[in-house]
């Protein structure tokens, strides 16, 4: 029993040793292959971001070709000019990346490796648990009489289940699209700012939502990446959330904007 609760206890006290400077031809080399795969992955998801796809739509090479070939057809400066546009933001990105790392390094002069493994292990961690939480989901889901494979997508299910409520709230009035769309892009804003300082502010929120995010001694753009750690409490934001600003987008405008 000792023995176990010594084990146990050193997986989660257990701190990551100082790296030697020898290191430090690994660690750009690491950080080069993160900069360069994160950015080829913003590209797969770069029209749904800004074209507004689904939250369950599957994101695929075949939307970013087959965007810009649509665009190629009917009018080529336009086609040209995107294809200008995406290599900026991504250039853009890239350089936001190492001027962040940059900054870090002159200012901490310990290898930023720790605390890249640390966040690399911390939400590592959270994958497992995420992981078993839909296992359990899909096992709760099958002994209620259910298919397992509902539960298991219980997270896109019940977001879809939100939208279809919100469909069913009438447009009471119509404006044009790029207003309603910046209308509750900034009355989402104002809500993320407020779950934001409630979870600095909220022990409770502070533990389940955001203490993993703070991990890092100094948050960089690589270590920036929000990890859940309370999968049921998420499912609930993410249902409220979903449901309030579709609705809202709806009350002025024909079809739900949330994204």
């Amino acid at each position: 029993m000792n023995s176990k609760t010594s084990l146990f206890h050193k997986v989660f006290n257990t701190e990551i040793p100082d790296i030697s400077s020898r290191w430090g031809r690994l660690e750009r080399t690491l950080l080069v292959t993160f900069i360069v795969l994160f950015t080829i992955t913003f590209v797969r998801v770069y029209p749904g971001i800004f074209l507004g796809f689904g939250f369950g739509d599957e994101f695929d090479w075949g939307l970013v070709f087959g965007f810009f070939e649509q665009l190629k057809q009917k009018n080529t400066g336009l086609f040209y000019a995107g294809i200008a546009l995406l290599l900026f933001n991504v250039l853009f990105r890239m350089r936001v990346f190492l001027l962040g790392q940059l900054a870090y390094k002159t200012n901490h002069p310990d290898l930023p490796i720790k605390t890249i493994l640390l966040f690399m292990s911390a939400n590592s961690i959270n994958v497992v648990f995420v992981f078993i939480t839909v296992v359990l989901l899909g096992l709760i889901s099958y002994s209620l009489g259910y298919d397992f494979a509902t539960g298991f997508n219980a997270v896109q299910n019940i977001f879809h289940y939100a939208l279809q409520l919100a469909d069913q709230v009438p447009t009471i009035v119509e404006l044009p699209l790029i207003i309603a769309f910046v209308l509750t892009y900034m009355v989402q804003g104002f809500f993320h700012y407020w779950i934001h300082r409630l979870c600095h502010l909220n022990r409770f929120l502070w533990l389940t939502l955001h203490r993993f995010h703070h991990t890092p001694p100094v948050l960089t753009t690589i270590t920036t990446t929000v990890v859940i750690t309370s999968v049921p409490l998420f499912i609930g934001i993410l249902f409220s959330k979903s449901l309030l600003f579709a609705a809202l987008s709806k009350l002025f405008f024909e079809r739900q904007l949330f994204m």
